[in-house]
Formats: structure tokens, C-alpha cells, sequence
């Protein structure tokens, strides 16, 4: 694992494990009652220890973590614990951990991580500063591994499973929680 992804593993340690975007407590930990609840708090527990391990050790926990959690969520929608959309949205996070997580010197991936960044459920003044800013840097060609926004991909994860807890309370609070 190169510098970069090294940094990109400990920015993620900084959003998930710490305060800075959720100021509740830190670390934050998703409660609730369902296997919904349960998955997004193993996707935040996945990034608690960044800085904890040596990089390549982390990287194996992440790619066996999505592996664990790709199944598990596959389990809970065929035994209908959770719902499609959950499902769907739930494996964005995991995908773009795994493009962020592969190596690619290249930057073949860049914009397939900025795109999928951008379908999640994150605040749309902020989406719109950081295409601002792609336009004008010319990322979709010059990114490569020099950086895609880390920090806007960084708080769009968090920004999702806050938006997917959301989902889960209200699907709780109409009675329709599977």
C-alpha cells in the first residue's frame, strides 16, 4: 500500500472513528434494533483502528470485512430482514471502500470512485462545490493518484450512513421495518 492509500486509510480512521463528522460521540457506533443497524455500525467499526495497524494488515481486515459484510447483507435481503434499496445503497459503501482500497497508479478508477461518491444521499451544496472543483482541476483526466477528493468521498461515506440510519428510523417509526 502506497502513501496515498495509507493516507486515505487514516482519513477514513479521522471521519469514522472520530468526531468531525459525527459529533455525538467518538467513536459512533449506529444503535438500533435490526440486522440494517448491525451492518452499518460493522461498516464503521471496520475504520475505528486505522491508524492501529500496519497498513498492509489493514488492508487485508478491509478486503475480508467486505467480503463478511457483502454476504451478511446478502443473507438479510434473501431472508427479507432488509429491504432492496437498503441493500443497494449498503453495497455502494462497500464498493467504493474496495475502488478506494485498490491500487491504480494509472488512475483508471478515479472517476468510477467520483461517480459512485456522488449517488450517495450527501448534502447537494457540497456536491456541487466538489464538481466545481473537479471541472476546474480537469480531475476526470488529471486525478489519477494524485488525489479524487478524498475528504468529499471521506464525508459522503459518512454522510450515507448517517443518511441509511435515517432510512432505517423512519422505516422503524412507520411500522414497516423489516
Amino acid at each position: 500500500m502506497n502513501s496515498k492509500k495509507i493516507i486515505t486509510v487514516l482519513l477514513f480512521g479521522l471521519f469514522f472513528g472520530g468526531s468531525l463528522v459525527f459529533p455525538q460521540e467518538a467513536p459512533f457506533r449506529v444503535k438500533g434494533d435490526g440486522i440494517g443497524y448491525v451492518l452499518l455500525d460493522d461498516f464503521i467499526i471496520l475504520f475505528e483502528d486505522a491508524g492501529a495497524s500496519s497498513p498492509e494488515a489493514f488492508q487485508k481486515k478491509v478486503k475480508d470485512a467486505i467480503a463478511r459484510l457483502v454476504s451478511a447483507a446478502q443473507k438479510a435481503v434473501d431472508e427479507g430482514k432488509i429491504d432492496s434499496l437498503f441493500f443497494e445503497r449498503y453495497k455502494r459503501l462497500l464498493r467504493v471502500v474496495r475502488l478506494i482500497m485498490m491500487e491504480d497508479p494509472e488512475g483508471l478508477l478515479t472517476q468510477l470512485i467520483i461517480s459512485e461518491a456522488l449517488q450517495f444521499d450527501t448534502n447537494e451544496k457540497e456536491k456541487l462545490k466538489f464538481k466545481e472543483k473537479l471541472e476546474k482541476d480537469n480531475a476526470y483526466k488529471n486525478y489519477g493518484n494524485k488525489g479524487i477528493g478524498l475528504g468529499f468521498v471521506a464525508a459522503a461515506l459518512a454522510e450515507e450512513v448517517l443518511s441509511l440510519k435515517n432510512y432505517l428510523d423512519e422505516k422503524a417509526k412507520s411500522g414497516k421495518e423489516k
